[in-house]
């Protein structure tokens, strides 16, 4: 696969996600913000981008 189209897959994978905490948070389903903010965490951690896993390691924490 290609460098670009993987990353933008991994973007549209890690918007998924803020879609689904958002959501989750909506409706006050803690499970699926927990479940959401897991995969933002393991996406951002496939980047490279560390303080971003952390920010979705405090918000599962919440679930």
């Amino acid at each position: 696969m290609e460098a670009g189209r993987l990353y933008s897959e991994i973007v549209e994978d890690g918007l998924q996600c803020l879609t689904q905490i958002e959501q989750a948070i909506d409706t006050h389903n803690l499970t699926q913000v927990h479940k959401a903010a897991h995969g933002l965490k393991a996406i951002s951690r496939n980047m490279g981008t560390e303080p971003f896993a952390q920010l979705a390691v405090r918000i599962a924490a919440i679930g």
